[in-house]
């Protein structure tokens, strides 16, 4: 995403490299905030069911990322297609 954002998104632009700078802090940032609450909720739920629930979780977001791969793209905008 950083080399597509600034190659083509952010070509000759002014701002570029604090678009730049600001992606790679949201990238750090969200694992050091996140893992440590995460993983002590996660410690405490049933091991079966938590594993059971993220297996659907993707299996739905990998169903809807197949549906979008077939829909033409003029109907959609570029944003749902980066995800």
């Amino acid at each position: 995403m950083l080399l597509w954002a600034t190659t083509d998104v952010l070509r000759d632009k002014p701002y570029a490299p604090s678009v730049t700078a600001a992606l790679m802090v949201a990238v750090s940032i969200v694992p050091i905030v996140v893992t440590p609450v995460a993983g002590t909720l996660v410690d405490r739920w049933d091991k079966r069911q938590t594993m059971l629930r993220s297996e659907l979780f993707r299996a739905v977001l990998t169903g809807l990322v197949t549906l979008l791969a077939f829909l033409p793209s003029r109907y959609l905008s570029p944003l749902p297609l980066l995800l």
